[in-house]
């Protein structure tokens, strides 16, 4: 068990979450469980992540499961259009990286397709977070 400051997840806890929230992705689940309204400070979120990381790491040596290549699973990121993608997050622009510009470029005169058609997919991680029955730490 690592020694950490302030109020904390246990490690079984961490663990709880990890297995329970297949390709979620470790910064986003750090992001879920610390901070109720989410935070854009990365500093903030580093300890709480290196923490977590360390908790994964010495469960893998210790058991040979590694919860950190569970958690980061690419295998559960669905392709969506760019439609789809806003409609089930409520985003107003697709995720940074999926190849969208937002603008800022004159358009080719001959072009035929509008920005945002349904050609391109972008990457859908997983919506829904499982909290496990574990109260936030919020609420304690």
């Amino acid at each position: 068990m690592t020694q950490r400051r302030g109020i904390r997840y246990s490690d079984e806890e961490i663990l709880l979450f990890a297995r329970s929230n297949r390709g979620y992705g470790l910064e986003r689940m750090i992001r879920m469980i610390y901070f109720e309204n989410g935070t854009a400070v990365a500093q903030k979120q580093s300890r709480y992540f290196t923490d977590a990381l360390d908790v994964l790491m010495e469960h893998n040596e210790s058991s040979s499961e590694d919860m950190f290549e569970w958690i980061q699973d690419p295998e559960m990121i669905k392709m969506v259009t760019r439609q789809e993608y806003m409609r089930i997050t409520g985003a107003k622009r697709s995720p940074k990286g999926s190849g969208r510009s937002l603008g800022g470029r004159t358009p080719k005169p001959n072009r035929e397709r509008s920005r945002g058609d349904h050609i391109l997919e972008v990457p859908l991680l997983p919506q829904q977070f499982d909290w496990v029955g574990i109260i936030p730490i919020w609420e304690r």
